[in-house]
């Protein structure tokens, strides 16, 4: 993917760390023409303007026996939207959250540690949520591209011992 606003030498290495963010700067450096250096600074420049936000490791939730991912389909009366966004923004089950173009629509991604839990989410968003219209929930079986946590991972899920209520 060529990333707009950067020239051929930060695609490359943005491209390369994005396959591979343990990359060395030396194997980089092989890659890209430049000493190993040279990439680091290359790097490091990238960080300062953003364009890198961090390194992580891609969990896949769908591995773990009793793990739970499904996918949110959320609308809503024009009047409850922002609410019930800021709702879901909070909730520790959501991994993404989208705002979808389609009046007053949002999906979301989310994983929870036991169907229990999934059941729990469901049935609170359902009834905490003045103006909810169709909200849906489908397991996922699978994920064929990309990932299930968004790259910045879970901010504030699980980071402590209690359940998803």
């Amino acid at each position: 993917m060529k990333l707009n606003g950067l020239d051929e030498t930060d695609n490359r290495i943005v491209s390369l760390l994005m396959k591979n963010a343990r990359m060395s700067w030396s194997d980089i450096g092989e890659e890209v023409g430049l000493t190993r250096v040279a990439v680091k600074n290359w790097v490091r420049a990238l960080e300062e303007k953003g364009v890198i936000k961090g390194y992580h490791a891609q969990i896949d939730p769908l591995v773990l026996p009793e793990m739970q991912t499904f996918v949110v389909f959320v609308h809503t009366e024009p009047g409850a939207y922002d609410a019930i966004a800021e709702k879901l923004r909070t909730e520790k089950a959501m991994a993404t959250l989208c705002l979808t173009s389609g009046e007053c629509r949002m999906h979301g991604i989310c994983v929870v540690e036991s169907l229990e839990e999934m059941r729990k989410f469901a049935k609170r968003v359902r009834t905490e949520n003045p103006g909810l219209l169709p909200f849906t929930v489908y397991g996922v079986l699978d994920v064929l591209k990309g990932s299930v946590f968004p790259l910045n991972g879970l901010e504030h899920a699980y980071d402590d011992d209690t359940p998803c209520e």
